[in-house]
């Protein structure tokens, strides 16, 4: 995928909506703060599986790349680790594996 397509795609998503449906399941009450949901479903569900990247592949892909950095919300460039490559555990854990094989379809 093109560098600019990145920036391309981020302004056609309805991410309001995404991110409704992945905070309807969650508790606002127990456990930790969720992670924001443009970074769960762009890392998880979009990137992961449309470059075919592991786990780790896809922080380290997040974390050298300006245009995926600016995909996933982050406002500005940092030369850390964005998150913990085992954030995808968790979040399949969360949410099932069922909704992630289906977007393989």
């Amino acid at each position: 995928m093109q560098t600019t397509s990145w920036v391309k795609l981020s302004q056609c998503i309805p991410w309001d909506e995404l991110a409704s449906g992945y905070y309807q399941n969650l508790s606002s009450t127990h456990g930790r703060p969720a992670k924001d949901a443009r970074l769960v479903k762009t890392c998880e569900v979009i990137i992961k599986h449309k470059l075919c990247l592991s786990d780790e592949e896809t922080v380290q892909q997040i974390r050298e790349n300006f245009y995926l950095r600016y995909f996933v919300g982050f406002p500005a460039y940092q030369d850390k680790q964005p998150f913990a490559p085992s954030l995808f555990v968790e979040i399949r854990r969360h949410m099932g594996e069922q909704t992630f094989s289906a977007s393989d379809r």
